[in-house]
């Protein structure tokens, strides 16, 4: 055989091994990424490293993970394997070194975390490469020619790497000290614990390595049921390979139940699912994914059919039969929304409510009553988290007087989550249930849950087979989204309204701001809105207005609607339309803010034709200004050049997706141009999470991650930043606090 030949055939050799083995492939690959390019991932990974318990089900979930990829791939070799196969030396090795990999994703993932050791790109390659020849090396000390050299490298380079990984403890463990914390409750303790927790990985992962390799052995020779030899030889195993592998079989069928088990258990159970934590679950329903489809794998090739291919041409059909299952819950309810405010209704009771009608009475033009319009942008649990954290120093410096001086309150996404909190608070202070300086550590405290899991338990569990089995007693991942905003075990007093009813959380006093939780419409890419004010014009359809008179919803059902973010949540059905994340269209809520702002001005206009002199005055002696909550970095790119592929292919989406940002823009600069004619001393003030605006090439802060779950790392520097424009008295914040003291 040449040279060119035999690379040829190395290579056929290869791709075909790379197929085989794809589900696998695609799930390692898709954890390398997610936890190292994706600031979501990375957070999560750190938030695995401050739990003790969720710690233990990540270790639990690398191991499981690792035990499904490897034998579930060999099930796939085994059936009808030929002869040419069998002599296919990736065929033999790579489902061995894809599970080692399930290890090494976690070990890279840990040393690449920009709070820890902070490696980069070629950094990062170098260790996998190297890694990787350790597999070679490792193999080799366990089963080949020579083998007390190969061994006493390998025992070389374990002492080495352990080394490293020791000393990067030691620096983290002084780092920590120094700045007068514990490794127990100090918010970088994750730099120290997660290394330590790597020491552990790689420990099981060359111990799992010797047992891949010396299985064939005979390292145990006990006997089975018979019912596992003849399941094997019907799946296509030879009778010589089933009675050897029945007892490998036996125990990785037992493996596989216990992790089902905690698999369904942390679907069904918004408790545990807390507990397990959101990258122990993510490898959990990953390593499922992959026993699946190599399962089908494994009766495609059984049959000579690709089954894959028939179930995925079935769900589509199915699907189209089934009825929607997203649509929003709704709850029977008899005067639901009766007592929704029109504009001009609104702005009485709020200028003749008690708690500000004597200061409004007697301010004048000179020294005119401040009345805020807030705006939160979107950002998942980092913008609820922000927003909070804000709000709530606000309202306890000032005793209370911010949510008295609230006019209105828009935002979407997770900024609508953050208003809604506050909203919240407001109402239970109303309610005599919490007085201010308590606002921070009732928010605080309310974004420490972990949102996220349920919800990744229903997206890569109930919903990702919904189209083929439907239970309609299984929710969606929309509505377990909202359970877990109902139930925190750590702040159940923002939790309570959120179980409300939207109607009886809804003030139409006048005593509380006027609130907007912003949505967007699939069909025609319009804003929707959710309101406890009725906008008489207004382009953006009424979401309460599609209600039927007996409907109703929970205040945390019509908040996620403006918070449901592809692939996260499903677009909620109400009616016959359709409604997705607020941000689409108005990340900010001020497009609907100044739909707001000009019925005010023309309720004041109005007052004087219809000779209400009493509302007339009282408007003239306020003056509104635009508190504007960022969460976003504001980056300043240079143009970049399209090649002629993403010319012809992805314009149309790289416009759209541009779109959504300036659609924002756009409503922003025209409710601060329309704010500055009514008044030319209006001056927005602007609270952002990150320090500064950033040009192109520039370097940038550590990212916040937006997700929905907040690792306490990114709460405490989020404290940080918020304590930082606090001491800053220049600071815009600083001074709007001075202002209302």
């Amino acid at each position: 055989m040449t040279k060119l030949k035999w690379v040829i055939h190395l290579l056929r050799d290869l791709f075909t091994a790379l197929w085989l083995y794809m589900p696998a492939l695609i799930a390692i690959s898709a954890i390398y990424y997610c936890l190292m390019a994706v600031d979501q991932g990375i957070d999560v990974l750190v938030q695995a490293g401050e739990h003790v318990v969720p710690a233990l089900f990540t270790g639990l979930a690398i191991v499981f993970w690792s035990v499904l990829v490897w034998y579930s791939s060999r099930i796939v070799s085994y059936v009808r394997s030929s002869d040419e196969q069998e002599a296919n030396i990736f065929v033999k090795h790579l489902p061995r070194f894809l599970a080692y990999h399930c290890f090494i994703a976690i070990q890279v993932a840990i040393l690449a975390l920009p709070s820890g050791c902070d490696i980069k790109k070629w950094t990062i390659i170098s260790y996998i490469i190297i890694q990787s020849l350790y597999f070679i090396i490792l193999t080799w000390a366990f089963e080949g020619k020579r083998r007390s050299v190969w061994m006493w490298l390998s025992i070389i380079f374990a002492l080495i790497y352990v080394a490293i990984l020791g000393w990067i403890c030691y620096k983290a463990c002084g780092c920590i000290k120094a700045n007068h914390g514990n490794m127990f409750n100090d918010y970088k303790r994750h730099t120290f614990w997660l290394p330590f927790n790597a020491i552990g990985l790689f420990g099981v992962q060359v111990l799992m390595l010797w047992i891949y390799t010396n299985r064939r052995k005979g390292l145990f020779g006990i006997q089975v049921p018979s019912v596992f030899t003849r399941l094997l030889i019907w799946f296509g195993f030879s009778k010589d390979d089933a009675e050897f592998e029945d007892f490998y079989f036996c125990v990785f069928s037992f493996v596989s139940t216990i992790g089902l088990l905690f698999y369904f258990t942390s679907i069904f159970s918004l408790q545990f699912s807390r507990l397990t934590g959101p990258l122990a679950f993510t490898l959990l329903a990953f390593t499922v994914l992959v026993g699946v489809f190599n399962i089908s794998s494994a009766l495609s090739r059984k049959y000579d059919i690709n089954v894959t291919l028939i179930v995925i041409i079935v769900a589509v059909l199915v699907s189209r039969i089934w009825s929607d299952p997203y649509r929003v819950h709704l709850h029977k309810s008899t005067q639901a929304f009766k007592n929704r405010l029109s504009v001009d209704r609104f702005v009485a009771n709020w200028l003749h409510d008690s708690a500000r009608y004597s200061e409004i009475r007697r301010a004048d033009s000179g020294s005119p009553y401040i009345a805020y319009i807030l705006l939160s942008d979107g950002g998942g649990a980092r913008a609820g988290a922000w927003v909070g954290k804000v709000t709530s120093l606000l309202g306890d410096s000032t005793g209370g007087a911010f949510g008295r001086h609230l006019f209105s309150v828009a935002g979407a996404s997770g900024g609508a989550v953050g208003n809604s909190a506050m909203y919240s608070l407001l109402k239970a202070d109303m309610e005599g249930k919490i007085k201010p300086p308590h606002y921070s550590a009732h928010t605080d405290n309310y974004f420490k849950d972990d949102f996220l899991t349920y919800t990744l338990g229903r997206f890569l569990g109930p919903d990702f087979f919904r189209y083929l089995l439907r239970i309609p007693c299984i929710d969606d991942r929309g509505a377990a989204l909202a359970k877990s905003f109902e139930q925190t075990p750590n702040e159940p007093v923002i939790a309570a309204y959120f179980a409300k009813d939207l109607d009886s959380v809804f003030d139409y006093s006048g005593h509380l701001p006027a609130l907007f939780i912003n949505s967007t419409s699939v069909e025609d890419g319009m804003g929707g809105i959710i309101s406890n004010v009725k906008l008489s014009v207004n382009p953006r359809t009424d979401i309460l207005n599609l209600l039927h008179n007996d409907s109703t919803l929970n205040f945390s059902t019509a908040t996620i609607l403006s918070a449901r973010f592809p692939f996260v949540s499903p677009a909620g059905r109400i009616d016959d339309q359709y409604f997705v994340d607020g941000g689409y269209f108005d990340n900010s809520g001020a497009g609907t803010t100044l739909a707001f702002m000009l019925q005010v001005e023309k309720v004041k206009e109005d007052s004087i034709r219809l000779s209400k002199d009493t509302i007339y005055r009282l408007l003239n002696n306020v003056r509104f200004q635009v508190v504007h909550i960022h969460n976003s970095p504001v980056i300043v790119s240079a143009p970049s050049t399209l090649t002629p592929l993403e010319n012809d292919l992805l314009t149309p989406i790289i416009t759209l997706a541009g779109l959504q940002g300036s659609t924002t823009k756009m409503g922003n600069y025209s409710l601060d141009t329309y704010m500055q004619q009514i008044d030319s001393r209006q001056d927005s003030i602007v609270i952002d999470l990150y320090n500064n605006h950033y040009d192109h090439g520039d370097t940038m802060e550590e990212t916040y991650p937006m997700s929905w779950i907040n690792s306490g790392y990114q709460l405490q520097r989020m404290q940080n930043r918020l304590d930082s424009l606090v001491a800053n008295k220049q600071s815009l914040l600083s001074k709007l606090i001075d202002r209302l003291k």
